[in-house]
């Protein structure tokens, strides 16, 4: 047995570059999906550790008008736990920045942590803000902040800094894509310290449900029958925008993990039994002899799998070690910007141990395979070379006109796909695997870039968006439109969507006249918005089923009753997911005046003139909402970059292991036709061309279900206020085709040069 532990060492040196391979495939596969997993487990460990530390509520009810036995009533629904009320305004500080305070009556649901300074107390005065607002305005514990709403200023003392887990995503009241910790933050007080009760704000209830009793969803028709007109919204956690944005995310990065590292492991496992096929296969002289010597097939079982089995553990632990140390900290550091959470670090998991074991024992598995066949041979049929076989009639020789055309390389390389269909197969797998990796890498970042200028240019293609005080009148808002000209109205604002099975939190849009608003439909044509219904986004039309004609019922925030509407058409746009009306519709269908809570406008004023405006509460630019969404998408893309390049190596690896391996098959038949008088050339272009048929076959299976695979993809990291459109470029999808053909070609031009060291009298002379 030693001495066969010795071959293993031997021909580990000696086919270095074929072990080297299938190293390299373990590591990439398992370092990729180690490090994706810890990432997200990290973060979603954290999140529930802190979620159930802070008894992080369930449901978030807005309510308006209520008293607090209506509050106590909800109670006594079956599966409601706990209840707390919370008071929300906006403030604003001297220098326009906003903070949400936040106004509890109780201190059991949601409770924010202490990072500096007291605990947050419902009956010491002061006020207690978020960390990432009190580092970028150097606030201090002890520092006194003045805050203001509706005309009336409070000075109060910083007591502590916090986090708080209802704000993990928050990006300031009009819900930004991209956090500005230095303009907007959110902070928490009491009725202690709020001396005075002139602040205009909104009410919120945070509820504790038992799941066990019911779907969290089914408790929102309880839940509004015994608040009566004061109910307003449900929003579950899963649906809780500051909340969500950062769960979501999770879920993203769980599906990249899984996706990616699924379509990878295949190509590892084919790879794997290819070169370990190709190994027995040039060996088979050498096993006939060590049975011929006494060598038991068993010794000779095991003396094989080693090399599965060894290759595939060396690079599947190097990779499960160097994930978390570096694809892992390069995730959650693209995500430290985005989100307010306390504490960012890698948690392990048994998923990468499990996929591991897995590619070590189908790793054993395949060498074991590869060389049952041959083993279990008379040692005298081992050593008999292999006879080629008949050439059997390829299925164009069914048609005589095309058959008789086709030059004698063409004619070899369909005869050998029809001789030869298994090692035609895991070439063209090889192919469709790689052509998958390399559509969704190249494509999917430009998918989010054509988002991102679709919706802040085309959709949307105003110069600055001025958002108005809450408090500002219709006439002061009249004013600004008429000081300012070509400009357009739009009121945004959260709705209770339903339908007779459904019911949804949504965002409604009035737009007014104007032309910095355009929506397109499913064709790609403009949607006029009309005097007679709404239009829905597709995203949301699909998660509600309804679609064109169908009616749905809308209430508005606030309001006592809903409003039926009919659906005139489909958006296909990535943001909003929502509805959108015009004003003249909705002042024909209900009975609520418009007031617009923006204004768009062009070139006519800059960003200073805006702020002048008593009644503009902030302005920013279509630019700047740009790149911030584009910031967002970053830290996707940094994700699918890093992929695509492992996708190159990966391709290469894996068409230079089915290259080589029908090297292997064909190196009698290569040595025959030297013997006959065939130049280098020749037999180079029968190579060539068998490569180039694998890569077409490749290429066009492997085209439609990439961008069937990046579909699905996006369709997966879709979230409730954004759906992502897939776009595939003729750019992209050539240079994914280049990227495969050159691999392609090299492996032929590096399979070719040993075409020169074929030993002609040593391939034939045992032919029978």
């Amino acid at each position: 047995m030693k001495y066969l532990i010795k071959k293993n060492i031997r021909d580990f040196w000696q086919l270095k570059s074929e072990f080297i391979s299938i190293l390299l495939l373990s590591f990439l596969g398992i370092f990729l999906f180690t490090g994706l997993t810890y990432a997200w487990v990290g973060m979603n460990e954290n999140f529930n550790s802190w979620a159930n530390e802070s008894n992080l509520a369930d449901v978030w009810v807005g309510v308006s008008n209520i008293d607090e036995q209506q509050v106590d009533d909800l109670l006594d629904i079956e599966g409601i736990n706990e209840v707390q009320t919370e008071e929300i305004y906006n403030a604003s500080l001297n220098d326009q920045k906003q903070l949400r305070i936040v106004v509890p009556d109780k201190k059991t649901i949601s409770i924010p942590l202490t990072i500096e300074g007291d605990e947050f107390s419902l009956t010491n005065e002061g006020i207690w803000i978020d960390q990432y607002f009190a580092e970028e305005n150097n606030y201090n514990i002890g520092d006194s902040i003045k805050i203001e709403n509706n005309g009336i200023t409070i000075n109060l003392k910083v007591k502590g800094i916090i986090l708080s887990p209802d704000y993990i995503s928050y990006t300031g009241p009009n819900n930004e894509m991209v956090p500005d910790h230095e303009m907007y933050g959110y902070a928490y007080t009491n009725t202690e310290s709020l001396t005075t009760n002139e602040w205009v704000g909104s009410k919120e209830i945070l509820l504790k449900v038992d799941g066990n009793v019911k779907h969290i969803e089914q408790y929102q028709n309880d839940i509004e029958h015994s608040l009566g007109t004061s109910f307003a919204s449900f929003t579950s956690r899963d649906n809780y925008t500051y909340v969500s944005g950062f769960t979501q995310k999770i879920f993203t990065l769980e599906k990249l993990s899984f996706i990616f590292s699924v379509v990878i492991f295949l190509l590892v496992l084919l790879t794997v039994s290819t070169t370990m096929h190709r190994i027995v296969k040039n060996q088979q002289t050498l096993i006939g002899t060590l049975k011929a010597i006494g060598i038991r097939n068993r010794a000779i079982f095991l003396h094989y799998s080693l090399y599965g089995l060894g290759v595939c553990t060396i690079g599947g632990i190097i990779g499960f070690i160097l994930g978390p140390y570096t694809i892992t900290p390069f995730i959650l550091n693209l995500q430290k910007d985005l989100y307010m959470m306390n504490k960012w670090s890698g948690e392990k998991s048994l998923y990468p141990i499990i996929i591991l074991i897995i590619l070590i024992v189908i790793g054993t598995i395949s060498s074991l395979l590869s060389a049952k066949k041959t083993i279990n041979v008379l040692p005298s049929e081992i050593m008999r070379p292999q006879l080629t076989e008949n050439a059997k009639r390829s299925f164009l020789e069914m048609f005589s006109g095309i058959w008789n055309k086709l030059s004698f390389e063409w004619k070899w390389v369909f005869r050998d796909v029809s001789r030869n269909k298994k090692k035609t197969i895991l070439a063209i797998v090889g192919i469709i695997g790689s052509m998958i990796l390399l559509i969704i890498s190249t494509n999917m970042p430009y998918t989010f870039q054509k988002n991102n200028n679709d919706l802040y240019g085309e959709q949307y293609s105003y110069t600055f968006k001025s958002t108005f005080k809450s408090d500002a009148s219709l006439e002061d808002k009249q004013e600004v439109l008429s000081d300012i000209g070509q400009a357009q109205f739009i009121q945004e604002g959260s709705v209770t969507l339903r339908t007779a099975s459904k019911s949804e939190l949504s965002i409604l849009e009035i737009v007014g006249d104007g032309v910095y608003v355009k929506l397109s439909d499913l064709t790609g044509k403009t949607i006029l918005l009309d005097d007679e219904g709404v239009v829905i986004s597709k995203h949301l039309a699909e998660k509600m089923n309804i679609g064109i004609n169908d009616t749905i019922q809308i209430k508005l925030l606030g309001s006592d009753k809903y409003i039926s509407m009919p659906i005139t058409n489909i958006a296909n746009i990535m943001s909003p997911q929502g509805i959108f009306i015009s004003e003249k519709t909705w002042e024909t269908l209900t009975d609520i005046p418009y007031n617009p809570t923006a204004i768009l406008i062009g070139n006519s004023l800059s960003k200073d003139d805006m702020d002048n405006y008593e009644s503009i509460d902030n302005t920013v630019s279509l630019s700047e909402q740009l790149e911030e969404a584009n910031i967002v998408l970053d830290t996707v893309s940094g994700i699918i970059i890093l992929i695509g390049v492992i996708a190159v190596i990966i391709s290469c690896t894996v068409l230079y292991n089915l290259g080589t391996l029908n090297f292997t098959e064909r190196y009698r038949e290569y040595a025959t036709m030297k013997v006959l008088g065939f130049r280098q050339n020749e037999i180079r272009a029968i190579i060539i061309r068998d490569n180039l048929f694998n890569f077409i076959i490749g290429w066009i299976i492997g085209l439609p279900i990439g961008v069937a695979f990046l579909n699905v993809f996006v369709s997966m990291i879709n979230t409730d206020s954004t759906a992502y459109i897939p776009h595939v470029t003729i750019t992209r999808i050539m240079l994914a085709t280049a990227i495969i053909l050159v691999c392609s070609i090299s492996v032929s031009i590096i399979i070719c040069k040993k075409i020169r060291g074929i030993d002609m009298i040593e391939s034939l002379k045992s032919v029978e």
